[in-house]
């Protein structure tokens, strides 16, 4: 099943979703992010260690914000995802 929250998703911890991962605002965990189909928020999204979707899904970051907020379209891990779709990463 996945998670979706009208606004952020925050954990100290990992975030994991067999599902979508979907948030109005930001999405951050001190560790990793992991779903089993996409990752998709309104504004940026940061994971202690990687970022991970499921086979031949994208990640979408900064859907709900303007093209020159780019501290809120931004990919924050320790390593670049593959198959980011939207937003901008940065090394954590």
């Amino acid at each position: 099943m996945g998670i979706e929250a009208g606004r952020g998703i925050k954990a100290g911890d990992g975030i994991k979703a067999g599902w979508d991962i979907e948030a109005g605002c930001g999405i951050a965990a001190g560790c990793g992010i992991a779903a089993g189909w996409g990752i998709a928020a309104g504004w940026g999204i940061k994971a202690g260690y990687g970022i991970k979707t499921g086979w031949r899904f994208g990640i979408y970051a900064g859907l709900h914000v303007r093209i020159t907020e780019t501290d809120r379209r931004t990919i924050k891990a320790t390593s670049k995802p593959d198959n980011i779709m939207c937003g901008v990463w940065e090394d954590a």
